[in-house]
């Protein structure tokens, strides 16, 4: 998962909305890293239609439309037992 992330693409600003509307409060998934600036929280919602991209945020305001393999892994997990196989 963490190999894929490097993959991950900002393909463009999403439309404006209320995170909930992009499935990012609660978000789908979340992941959280700490550095020596600060912590950071990517938050992975709702797929769009050609499910090979979702609305993503990273600061808990601006939405943005993003690509990539980590998209399709992700969409292959369903609890983490998966990730334990």
């Amino acid at each position: 998962l963490l190999d894929t992330l490097s993959s991950l693409n900002l393909d463009e600003p999403g439309p404006n909305g209320a995170l909930a509307s992009f499935g990012l409060e609660p978000p789908r998934f979340a992941l959280r890293w700490k550095t020596g600036q600060g912590d950071t929280e990517l938050r992975i919602g709702n797929l769009l239609k050609n499910q090979n991209q979702a609305y993503v945020t990273l600061d808990g305001k601006s939405v943005w439309i993003a690509s990539g393999s980590t998209l399709t892994l992700l969409k292959q997990i369903n609890s983490w037992q998966t990730l334990r196989k």
